[in-house]
């Protein structure tokens, strides 16, 4: 029990303090991107897994990654 937390612990405090909002790490192999989808199809985008209808509002394909799309007034 007592590795797992020291485990736990390196892993947290290795980790940058700033994160990319574009890309997060999980572990050195593991990673998290803008517009990558869980099981149920939502949409990673950033903060919250969001469904496609949100995700299709908000977002648009450029330059081979998702960015968010210009508001119109």
């Amino acid at each position: 029990m007592r590795k797992i937390l020291l485990l736990a612990a390196v892993l947290l405090a290795s980790q940058p303090l700033v994160i990319q909002a574009e890309e997060i790490t999980l572990l050195p192999s593991i990673k998290l991107q803008i517009g990558d989808r869980d099981s149920y199809g939502h949409y990673w985008d950033g903060n919250h897994w969001q469904n496609r209808d949100y995700w299709d509002r908000h977002y648009e394909w450029h330059d081979k990654h998702w960015r968010k799309k210009a508001q119109s007034l």
